[in-house]
């Protein structure tokens, strides 16, 4: 229950409904005469960050100055390859392909290859279900192995249901050991926090970077889109997960 409530609070403070709350707020203020000056500035201010936050200059700097904080895997020999939780649905008539997140392929992808160039190595997809029957962690191993990935090779961790927890279930295999720890490029930072406050030594492995740009944007990167505001919500949940993880005394 209290991952649940911790959930919905999260998703209220994210930027589009807390800004339109406060522009809800503002109209009812300028609607009824009570407040109308507090009101119509309540309003243009929602307005004007909502649609500053969805342009491409503001949230690519937002996750460039995220991601940029640890590069690629550089290739160290590592003795675990750890693939951090996301997203999923186990439907069964969505494909293997289809049943992660964009993230969660982007993770496994990169798990995958990690460990293919590293055979010695042992893969460990973690992540509970949330309101899925099925783990995250096993629908994780499933798409690995459904990319050619040895099953033998693959250890699932299902209990997790957050960061911190990752860091936890995982502490006694992975103590003084080196392994790659593979998540979103904007997650990667707290992630790494939060293993080392442990005294776990990750090898940061980033992927799915939302920091990127494409060569044809040009005069509409300037247009909000749905997809910007996207990519600032996910650089905002990741500094309230921060904020978390201090005030708890995580990291």
């Amino acid at each position: 229950m209290g991952f649940l409530i911790r959930k919905l609070l999260t998703a209220l403070v994210m930027p589009l409904p807390a800004l339109l709350f406060v522009g809800l707020v503002g109209s009812v203020l300028w609607a009824r005469g009570k407040r109308p000056r507090l009101g119509q500035l309540m309003v243009a201010l929602s307005l004007l960050a909502l649609g500053a936050l969805s342009t491409d200059p503001v949230s690519y700097r937002l996750a460039r100055a995220l991601e940029q904080q640890y590069p690629a895997f550089p290739g160290d020999s590592v003795a675990y390859v750890v693939v951090l939780g996301s997203g999923h649905d186990s439907d069964p008539l969505f494909p293997q392909s289809a049943r992660l997140t964009e993230q969660g392929m982007y993770r496994v992808a990169e798990g995958v290859s990690i460990a293919v160039a590293q055979p010695w190595t042992q893969l460990i997809m973690s992540g509970y279900g949330g309101t899925d029957p099925v783990p995250n962690a096993q629908v994780a191993a499933e798409t690995a192995v459904a990319l050619g990935f040895p099953e033998a090779r693959i250890i699932t961790e299902p209990r997790p249901n957050s960061t911190a927890q990752e860091a936890e279930y995982l502490e006694p295999m992975l103590q003084g050991h080196a392994f790659a720890l593979v998540t979103s490029a904007t997650h990667i930072p707290r992630a790494v926090a939060l293993f080392r406050a442990r005294g776990l030594s990750p090898i940061p492995a980033p992927t799915g970077h939302l920091g990127k740009r494409s060569s044809g944007a040009g005069p509409t990167r300037f247009v909000p889109s749905a997809g910007d505001l996207s990519r600032t919500s996910a650089v905002w949940y990741e500094f309230l997960g921060r904020v978390w993880s201090k005030v708890r005394g995580l990291s």
